[in-house]
């Protein structure tokens, strides 16, 4: 028998930090869509190394690496369904990602991309690693890092600050793609059901209202350093406890008490440092300006 494959006919690419898990949660729940891994690196796997323990770089096998890898994904899916992938890397690494997307995918499939304040995207992105104890400099100095994280082959989440300069990332997508999509996270906070009810037309799929976007990475600085540090590096005493956690628990349960524990843990991060702020600001303003030309919107308030 002739095994179906239901390749994606969507690519939601990013940015990094702006509601993508909450977006994949919400999509994984509809009965319309197909969304069998969240992010696989396929279409920017070349860079993305591993050479480095996590989190400078990812654990390799969150990454596929070819395409015979890549179709087993959506081998015997329900062909009804809608398939589709979330990468948050395919959007900062244009240049690799669209080509192999064309090569693999077409020019016709869809394109979705969700933008967020550069300016407030770097400082979450930075809280993301001081979060789990990862990060321990301040965010001028992790920002004073970056360009030589970048030259040791840090993984992209670390690239607070490049990430940001959408511009030339957008219009590679609107020049290679037929239905590029453009989408705002201030939106997603502000207005979930409007966001939502967006995402679903785009998709041509129903609006589900009993389908809730939850939070799904919660941001904050950690309540007790000691117990993030247990829940997320790996030490004497997770050595020792886990053997019992596993015969109590399944893969899943674990999962989920995890990020429970690591959810109630945090607490409200304090401000952007106002001398942060600006520099950022004037360091974005360039590209925003171009961002806005480009678009047609008027993005004047990332700038205040």
């Amino acid at each position: 028998m002739t095994r179906r494959i239901n390749l994606p006919q969507f690519l939601l690419v990013g940015t990094a930090k702006a509601g993508t898990t909450s977006i994949a949660s919400y999509l994984k729940s509809h009965p319309a869509i197909n969304l069998p891994q969240k992010e696989t690196f396929f279409f920017c796997n070349q860079e993305i190394v591993t050479e480095l323990p996590y989190p400078m770089q990812r654990n390799e096998r969150t990454v596929v690496r070819n395409f015979s890898e890549y179709l087993t994904l959506y081998n015997n899916n329900n062909s009804t369904l809608l398939s589709g992938e979330i990468g948050t890397a395919y959007l900062y690494y244009f240049e690799h990602s669209i080509p192999l997307i064309k090569t693999y995918l077409g020019t016709n499939i869809k394109i979705i991309i969700v933008l967020r304040n550069p300016i407030e995207r770097a400082y979450s992105s930075y809280l993301h690693f001081v979060k789990d104890g990862f990060e321990k400099s301040d965010f001028a100095t992790s920002l004073m890092a970056e360009e030589q994280r970048i030259k040791e082959n840090w993984d992209f989440m670390w690239h607070h600050k490049k990430i940001g300069l959408y511009h030339d990332q957008v219009k590679a997508y609107l020049n290679s793609f037929e239905n590029v999509n453009i989408l705002y996270y201030d939106d997603m906070k502000q207005r979930p059901e409007y966001f939502i009810k967006k995402l679903c037309s785009i998709l041509e799929i129903d609006f589900l209202p009993d389908l809730q976007m939850e939070s799904k990475n919660p941001s904050g600085l950690p309540r007790f350093r000691a117990l993030q540090q247990l829940l997320t590096h790996n030490g004497p005493i997770k050595q020792v406890l886990r053997p019992f956690v596993r015969s109590v628990w399944g893969p899943e349960k674990r999962n989920q008490i995890k990020k429970r524990m690591k959810s109630q843990n945090l607490i409200d991060a304090p401000e952007m440092n106002k001398n942060d702020k600006y520099k950022l600001i004037e360091y974005y303003r360039t590209d925003i300006k171009k961002l806005e030309a480009l678009l047609d919107v008027d993005l004047n308030y990332w700038l205040q």
